[in-house]
């Protein structure tokens, strides 16, 4: 899996509900351990697709399995 470790207010992320500390075990059904080529696979997704995200959540030493659904959007551009 992928440790979340940022997620920003108001991004499809965020609005999917993923947390920082989340573990990203799968990105439309494929499993990724490479934040890189998770990368690569997230910004090759449509615009608009709504993507089954699979993670799991870490709270007081308990673990869980989530699915969870992002709508891709366009990235923002800074400074705009």
């Amino acid at each position: 899996g992928v440790l979340i470790t940022k997620v920003e207010q108001d991004t499809p992320a965020h609005q999917a509900g993923l947390q920082i500390g989340d573990v990203l075990l799968s990105w439309d059904g494929i499993e990724y351990s490479d934040p890189t080529v998770l990368s690569q696979a997230i910004a090759g997704t449509p615009i608009g697709a709504r993507v089954p995200v699979e993670v799991i959540r870490y709270e007081n030493k308990e673990s869980q399995e989530l699915d969870l659904e992002v709508v891709v959007a366009l990235r923002p551009n800074p400074g705009q």
